[in-house]
């Protein structure tokens, strides 16, 4: 009874936790910034002052550092070198990814990829990968905990519950911090071209993980934002560190002077307009924000965008 009671207790968060990311006022804009040139009301960042302390937020993220322990598995593909792993990750939990280069030996910068709130691994090596891929890079996804080969059979437990959605993005981005380990051991990556790309939650995972792991550098951010930092002060204190540990825009100063893009959108009813400037204020330079006259599901012309983005910053080499 007691566990059911907990589970109710939880969605009934998640509801008041997305309902209040629906709730935020969207914002009349133009490319970049919005039209008066300020941010509007709500959308700056102001940092809570109950908020962590920076080696409080770090800390969240440590790992441990004995060597990675990944099981390796070819398959068969006629673009791409494809490897399905399974990566131990910091709690020992079993965590599938997938790895894609170009087949011609050689050394790749390589691109994390990060997906979203209900997706998965694959969606993003269909979505980027590939065309990472034919334009010479490595790529890694990870499944984060809930999704994907992860995804519990149990109907009570969804990805969308505060709870699973916190450790999805808290544990995740560890686990991307032990897949860098062995991703920068290999001898046909170039651990010092290594960025990452990351879609709403994913995005949001990506900011913190550029923030504790410098060894990601360029960074792209497709409908990111901070849904979360505005209404944090009000959630339960013994609740409320656990949600400031996810919070991008508290990570979000200690990537500089890597460089950072925003890909949003204009009627996003996920993450508004306020929650992508909010971040986008939180950065240093250099920063770039743009916008498409769409909803959550960003168009071709953003993908394209990205994957020109790093290619410009990260030089891989022709493939032929």
């Amino acid at each position: 009874m007691k566990s059911k009671q907990c589970r109710t207790s939880i969605q009934a968060f998640a509801v008041a936790l997305f309902a209040c990311i629906m709730l935020l006022p969207a914002a009349a804009f133009t490319q970049g910034r919005p039209q008066s040139g300020k941010l509007p009301p709500g959308s700056e960042f102001i940092q809570p002052g109950d908020a962590p302390s920076w080696p409080e937020l770090k800390k969240a993220y440590d790992v441990p550092s004995k060597d990675p322990e990944v099981k390796e598995e070819d398959r068969k593909s006629l673009s791409a070198l494809s490897i399905h792993i399974i990566l131990t990750g910091p709690r020992g939990e079993k965590v599938p990814g997938g790895f894609l280069r170009p087949k011609a030996e050689g050394q790749y910068p390589a691109i994390l990829l990060l997906h979203g709130l209900t997706s998965d691994k694959d969606a993003m090596l269909k979505s980027y990968g590939i065309s990472l891929v034919q334009h010479g890079f490595a790529v890694l996804a990870l499944d984060a905990p809930f999704h994907g080969e992860r995804k519990s059979k149990d109907p009570d437990i969804s990805a969308a519950d505060t709870g699973n959605f916190a450790e999805a993005v808290r544990e995740g981005t560890r686990e991307y911090r032990k897949a860098l380990d062995w991703l920068c051991a290999r001898k046909d990556i170039d651990a010092h071209r290594i960025g990452a790309l990351g879609y709403s939650m994913g995005a949001m995972m990506t900011v913190i993980l550029a923030a504790v792991d410098d060894r990601v550098s360029d960074t792209v951010l497709c409908v990111g934002g901070d849904p979360i930092i505005s209404f944090a002060p009000n959630i339960p204190e013994g609740k409320r560190d656990a949600m400031y540990s996810i919070c991008p825009t508290l990570f979000a100063d200690h990537i500089s002077p890597r460089r950072v893009l925003m890909l949003n959108a204009r009627i996003d009813d996920v993450m508004p307009a306020t929650a992508a400037l909010r971040l986008y204020d939180a950065f240093k330079q250099p920063k770039l924000l743009e916008w498409y006259d769409t909803n959550h599901i960003l168009p071709a012309a953003a993908l394209n965008r990205a994957v020109g983005w790093l290619t410009d910053k990260l030089n891989p080499a022709p493939v032929n």
